[in-house]
C-alpha cells in the first residue's frame, strides 16, 4: 500500500475529511488530496505530524515495515462496519437526482451479475453432466443439486459483496462531507454581524476523473474482476475437494475388497492435492498474499508423480480382470397382443426372435439383461395412422427408457468386481420376441416394406 492509500485509509477510519487534516495541518485541502493521489509528498514535519495525529509509526506510514497489517486484521471488522454506516449515511445525504442514478448504476450492474449467473450455471452444469455421466442417474441428480445449491448460494454472497464493493469505488471513495460553514456578507457595521449565512452540511462527490490516472484505474479494474472470476472458479473446485475427501474415506471402507480399491485411493488423494492446490493459489490471489512457488511446485509434482504410479497400477490390476456380461434374460412382464389386418406394420418386427405359431394375432414378448440391475422402464406401445396412395396403415411400435443402475446396485457391482476380478456390464438393450403365423409375417413385411420401415 502506498503513502498516499495509507493516508486516504487512515483519514477516513477517524472519520476526518481532507479539510479538516488540512487544517490541523495547517495546509491546504488541494495539498492533502495530492498527497493521498500520490502526486505530491509531505514535509517532513508534516510526517511527523501525521503520525503523531493518528499515532503511526513514521516507518509504517513510509513503508519501512508492516506492523500496521495486524492491526488492521484486529479492526476488519470495524472497518466494514464504519463503512456500512458511511454508506447508509452518504446515500442518505445524497439529493433526489443523484440517489435515482445511484440506484439505476446498481441495478445495470445487478443485471449483468444475473446474466453472467445464468450462464455460467449453463455451462457449468453441461460440464458436470457430460463429466459425470458415467455415474449412476441417481447419485448424479443428487451431486447436481448438491452441487446447483453450494453454487447459487455461494454466488449470491459474491454478487452482494461485488456490488457493495461497486458502491465503495463509485460512490464511498469520492465521499467528501463538507462541515458547516459560516459566511459573512460584507459586514460593514456592529449591527450587521448578526446577519450572516449558514450553510448547512451537505455531501459532495467528487469528480471520478479527480486525479485521474488511466493506467492506474484500468489496473484496479482488471485486478478487481480477475478476483472475482478466480471466486467463481473456485466455488466448484471447493466443492469437487469436499467430495474427493469423501471419496477417499468410502474406498477407506472398502480397502479390504482388492488391491485395485488401494490404487483408486492413491489416485483420490492425487486429485486432491491437485484440488488443495488450485484453492490455496485461488485464495491468495483473491486476498492479494504472497504466493511461495517453491511449496506449490512440490504440492504439483507429488500430485502428478502420484497420479502416475496410481493411474499405472490400476492399469495393471485392471487388465487382468476378466469381460463377463450379464447374459441371463428376464422377462419384463409386459407382453403386447396386437391384431392383425391386412395394413399392419410393426417397426420392430426386423430386430425381433420370430417364432410361428397358429394363431390370428400376434404376441410380443420383451425381455432384459438382468432386470434386477438394469433398471428398465416400458412404456405401452402406439399405434399411429398412416395413408399411403389412400391405404391406411396401422404402425405397431414400443419405447423404453433406460435410467441406469440405482446408487445401491452400482456400489455393489463395483465390489463385486472387485472381489471376483471381473468387469460386469450389463446390456440395456430390449430382447424381443414375436409369436404369429407365417401369414401374416409375409402380410407384416410386405407393409414395412412399403412404409420403408
Amino acid at each position: 500500500m502506498s503513502f498516499g492509500e495509507k493516508l486516504a485509509s487512515l483519514r477516513k477510519e477517524m472519520g476526518i475529511s481532507q479539510e479538516e487534516l488540512a487544517n490541523e495541518l495547517n495546509v491546504s485541502r488541494q495539498a492533502v488530496s495530492k498527497w493521498e493521489s500520490n502526486s505530491a509528498y509531505p514535509e517532513t514535519d508534516k510526517i511527523i505530524a501525521i503520525c503523531k495525529m493518528f499515532n503511526y509509526s513514521m516507518d509504517e506510514l513510509i513503508g519501512l515495515k508492516k506492523g500496521h497489517e495486524t492491526k488492521k486484521e484486529v479492526n476488519l471488522f470495524n472497518k466494514y462496519f464504519d463503512h456500512f454506516i458511511k454508506g447508509i449515511k452518504m446515500f442518505s445525504l445524497m439529493t433526489f437526482k443523484q440517489k435515482i442514478k445511484c440506484l439505476l448504476e446498481l441495478f445495470f450492474y445487478s443485471i449483468c451479475l444475473i446474466i453472467l449467473f445464468v450462464a455460467l450455471s449453463s455451462i457449468l452444469k453441461i460440464i458436470f453432466v457430460e463429466s459425470f455421466s458415467f455415474i449412476p442417474r441417481e447419485i448424479r441428480n443428487h451431486f447436481i443439486g448438491l452441487l446447483g445449491g453450494c453454487w447459487s448460494l455461494i454466488y449470491l454472497v459474491l454478487a452482494i459483496y461485488t456490488i457493495i464493493k461497486i458502491y465503495k469505488i463509485r460512490y464511498l471513495d469520492y465521499y467528501e462531507e463538507v462541515s458547516p460553514e459560516v459566511v459573512h456578507d460584507n459586514i460593514k457595521e456592529d449591527s450587521d454581524k448578526s446577519k450572516i449565512n449558514i450553510r448547512e452540511e451537505k455531501i459532495i462527490i467528487r469528480d471520478a476523473n479527480h486525479d485521474f490516472n488511466p493506467l492506474k484505474c484500468l489496473k484496479k479494474i482488471f485486478n478487481f474482476l480477475g478476483k472475482i472470476i478466480v471466486s467463481f472458479i473456485a466455488i466448484p473446485i471447493c466443492i469437487i475437494f469436499i467430495l474427493l475427501v469423501m471419496a477417499f474415506i468410502f474406498t477407506l471402507y472398502y480397502i479390504g475388497n482388492g488391491i485395485i480399491i488401494l490404487y483408486v485411493a492413491l489416485g483420490i488423494i492425487s486429485a486432491i492435492l491437485f484440488a488443495y492446490l488450485l484453492i490455496e493459489l485461488s485464495f491468495k490471489f483473491i486476498f492479494g498474499m504472497p504466493i511461495k512457488a517453491k511449496k506449490y511446485l512440490i504440492i504439483f509434482l507429488s500430485s502428478i508423480i502420484l497420479c502416475g504410479i496410481s493411474g499405472g497400477l490400476f492399469l495393471g490390476e485392471i487388465s487382468q480382470y476378466e469381460i463377463t456380461p450379464v447374459t441371463t434374460l428376464k422377462d419384463l412382464d409386459n407382453k403386447i397382443v396386437v391384431p392383425m389386418s391386412d395394413n399392419t406394420a410393426i417397426h420392430y418386427l426386423r430386430n425381433a426372435d420370430i417364432i410361428f405359431e397358429d394363431r390370428s394375432d400376434i404376441l410380443s414378448e420383451f425381455y432384459v439383461f438382468d432386470k434386477d440391475l438394469v433398471n428398465i422402464i416400458p412404456s405401452s406401445y402406439s399405434t399411429l395412422g398412416f395413408f399411403e396412395n389412400g391405404i391406411k396403415y396401422i404402425i405397431y411400435d414400443f419405447n423404453y427408457y433406460y435410467e441406469g443402475l440405482s446408487a445401491k446396485s452400482f456400489i455393489n457391482m463395483i465390489l463385486k468386481s472387485t472381489k471376483d476380478k471381473k468387469l460386469y456390464y450389463y446390456k440395456e438393450d430390449v430382447h424381443i420376441v414375436v409369436h404369429l403365423s407365417k401369414g401374416n409375417y409375409e402380410k407384416i413385411l410386405k407393409n414395412n416394406e412399403e412404409l420403408g420401415l
